[in-house]
């Protein structure tokens, strides 16, 4: 019973690909907060990092039943996201650690078994977000700049615990697919969750994104 994610710029095709492993391979897949979840009108500080908790809990009470479980978009995305874009006017990194230190001290939320990163170029990007008729990707432009800081992240996590990442280059959707099924084939979910985060916290703490 394993769990992985999806990950990568928008655009590069995260949903399709997971739509297509749950369609057409049977894996679980656990869709984005914001498609998973109503937004209330008012809500709390860490409504969403909250919601990323929930699917953690639905992916790992899925994978009780099902071999395989899929996030489309990675349950730990505001401690890179927050990083990246640590200018904005968005909450406070230090804020997002504290509540991630305390949620993966209490065994509430862990790291997926393995992570895919799609890559593509931001000319391959551009193109797909033209062609892309169903999604308005309002912040696609902003979202171009996390494309190299998310892989130094991604990089440093697989660092600290080896071959926990691995980095797909844009490809057919089936050959992505294929990459896919093959490296998920043998997982292990042992894992030093608590030092995996702090070492990561220590990354986003200690290093410029830009």
């Amino acid at each position: 019973m394993s769990i992985i994610c999806i990950e990568g710029a928008s655009g590069v095709g995260k949903s399709t690909v997971c739509d297509v492993l749950e369609k057409e391979h049977g894996y679980k897949k656990i869709p984005e907060v914001n498609h998973l979840f109503k937004r209330p009108l008012n809500p709390s500080a860490t409504w969403y990092f909250e919601k990323q908790v929930e699917r953690w809990d639905l992916a790992n009470e899925l994978s009780r039943d099902h071999e395989l479980v899929v996030f489309d978009g990675d349950p730990f995305q505001p401690l890179w996201y927050n990083w990246i874009f640590s200018n904005d006017e968005i909450q406070p990194l230090c804020d997002v650690i504290e509540f991630y230190f305390s949620a993966v001290e209490q065994g509430r939320i862990k790291f997926p078994d393995r992570y895919f990163i799609l890559t593509a170029s931001e000319l391959v990007l551009r193109k797909r977000k033209e062609a892309d008729t169903e999604r308005l990707r309002r912040n696609f432009e902003s979202h171009l700049r996390l494309i190299r800081p998310q892989l130094d992240y991604f990089a440093t996590l697989n660092t600290s615990k080896p071959n926990a990442v691995s980095v797909i280059e844009s490809g057919t959707v089936a050959a992505i697919v294929k990459h896919i099924l093959t490296s998920a084939s043998s997982l292990s979910r042992d894992c030093a969750h608590l030092k995996l985060f702090e070492r990561q916290r220590n990354f986003v703490n200690n290093t410029r994104a830009y």
